[in-house]
């Protein structure tokens, strides 16, 4: 009987064994999959656009953590290609985010439009502060469950005017744009021309309201009492009517009714939109 006794105990014995080593391991185990790092979602919404001052507007963003949306050329997709200022996003859903392009970005205001890649990336490394690593994955593009990077290709378009060269005065003292698109309510000014062939940025020799939209031979005045020269260049401008009062109040150094611009000149600032999309003029008859 002792002997059985003695049995028992030592089955008993590595029973208990068993019991606490298996508690050990679910212990281990639940404080593994506490240590998973969930893996950052997004969703994106953002439709072709024609934009104002160099800003791509986002529709729609959701995105389960902290993120970053960047713009990128189409075609170049590294993490140095970025046209755009990284705009931090916290966890949640966001609409109309503006996301400002910078000087790198390809806005050669073709006809056609420009194509441009929005995308997302989770803000892993110092909150707020974009420092993406390839090598340590901070800050990486977010992907989808099929492992592709979350972007939208979009196509943008800036306001435009186009107006024939050498062309004739109307009867009432106007210029005819053969077409118009504006992408806000704005202005069309229009400018005389230096000694040197530039435009005259001290010389208003016309101004007219129009509305947002397309628009077919749009016509614009000139100052009352202007007398325009057969063979002179008029240069035109688009600016914006902000704040929006269809009133005219454009200063040099001020904030209100600036002019609206679409890609970058040479010294990379805002380039002005005039005639056929560039700050170049036409001549009269």
């Amino acid at each position: 009987m002792k002997n059985v006794r003695n049995m028992h105990s030592r089955i008993l014995f590595y029973l208990s064994m068993v019991v606490l080593m298996g508690g050990f391991t679910g212990c281990s185990n639940d404080d593994d999959v506490g240590d998973v790092t969930p893996q950052p979602t997004a969703t994106l919404t953002v439709q072709d656009q024609n934009i104002s001052q160099n800003r791509v507007i986002i529709q729609n963003i959701t995105v389960g953590q902290d993120s970053w949306i960047m713009v990128r050329n189409s075609g170049q997709l590294n993490a140095t290609d970025i046209v755009s200022d990284p705009v931090f996003i916290e966890a949640g859903t966001h609409t109309n985010v503006p996301v400002p392009l910078t000087n790198t970005a390809n806005l050669a205001g073709d006809a056609a439009g420009d194509e441009l890649v929005v995308m997302v990336h989770a803000d892993t490394g110092t909150r707020g502060t974009y420092d993406y690593n390839e090598q340590s994955g901070t800050n990486s593009p977010i992907r989808n469950s099929s492992g592709a990077n979350i972007a939208e290709t979009i196509t943008v378009r800036g306001s435009s005017l186009s107006a024939a060269d050498n062309q004739a005065v109307t009867a009432n003292n106007e210029v005819t744009f053969s077409s118009v698109n504006m992408v806000n309510n704005g202005w069309i000014a229009l400018y005389g021309q230096n000694e040197d062939g530039t435009v005259n940025e001290d010389d208003l020799i016309g101004i007219q309201y129009v509305e947002a939209g397309e628009h077919e031979n749009f016509l614009v005045p000139f100052n009352e009492g202007y007398e325009f020269q057969a063979g002179s260049t008029v240069y035109p401008r688009v600016y914006m009517d902000d704040p929006n009062d269809q009133e005219f109040t454009f200063v040099d150094g001020g904030d209100e009714d600036l002019p609206d611009t679409y890609g970058f000149d040479a010294a990379g600032q805002g380039r002005f939109i005039g005639n056929t999309s560039t700050t170049g003029g036409f001549t009269l008859q």
